[in-house]
């Protein structure tokens, strides 16, 4: 089976088109929603990545973009799966690159503290997130889009959050012993290139792939062409 793990402030019905696209192709597919069922003022990373793990088999291959694609690695170090595919994978910690993300355009963020202090659940407003898709995750998109991909958030754990923020999550390269494929996106400004290189460097059983488009590769012209390399990846394995 396929499992498509979502990103942060996402949930599964990111993955509908593509899900169907590899249902087309004789696949078995199930889209998670890794906050099913979390009280989200006090889930962590490792409790979505819990939900996985209680998911998958040594049959399985997991696909996830984002804060999906930094569970897909830790799910490879913690579980048997047959593959693991990252998609614009959010760095674990250790990875080093130059982020091109200026603080000036994340300051309208601290109005969220307060909520996040208190551990409370955070969706950015439109102003934030059209800010951060234009510049760094949409780049690119029409704002008709990114209005839409807004519409498409929900609320997310301020614990996760911060983590990813920080780059809190250790993962051992020694203990993942499954084909990996990583795969960067030539306009992607919030998990770069370089970024999305250096993670596929850390494990041995890892490749690399760059596409032209942006970070929310959904919404990208050519996502039929990153999900058909994807499938030729599972027909080799």
């Amino acid at each position: 089976m396929l499992y498509f793990v979502h990103g942060l402030g996402f949930d599964e019905r990111e993955w509908d088109r593509v899900a169907a696209f590899f249902s087309e192709r004789g696949h078995t597919c199930r889209a998670v929603n890794l906050r099913d069922g979390l009280d989200l003022r006090h889930a962590r990373l490792q409790d979505y990545v819990d939900v996985v793990t209680g998911m998958v088999s040594d049959e399985d291959i997991v696909i996830g973009h984002s804060m999906g694609g930094l569970i897909v690695q830790k799910v490879a170090e913690l579980s048997n799966i047959r593959a693991g595919v990252g998609i614009c994978p959010a760095p674990p910690s250790g990875i080093q690159f130059n982020s091109p993300v200026r603080i000036r355009d994340i300051l309208p963020a601290v109005k969220y503290l307060p909520r996040i202090l208190l551990k409370q659940p955070v969706k950015p407003d439109y102003a934030l997130a059209r800010t951060l898709c234009s510049k760094y995750m949409c780049v690119g998109l029409p704002e008709s889009v990114i209005r839409d991909i807004h519409g498409q958030m929900v609320e997310e754990s301020s614990i996760v959050m911060r983590e990813l923020a920080m780059r809190k999550t250790t993962i051992d390269e020694k203990m993942v012993t499954c084909p990996l494929v990583f795969i960067a996106m030539t306009q992607d400004r919030a998990i770069p290139p370089e970024a999305v290189k250096r993670i596929a460097e850390k494990y041995p059983t890892a490749s690399y792939i760059c596409y032209e488009g942006c970070h929310h590769f959904f919404n990208n012209t050519n996502w039929r062409e990153v999900a058909a390399g994807i499938d030729d990846f599972i027909a080799g394995l």
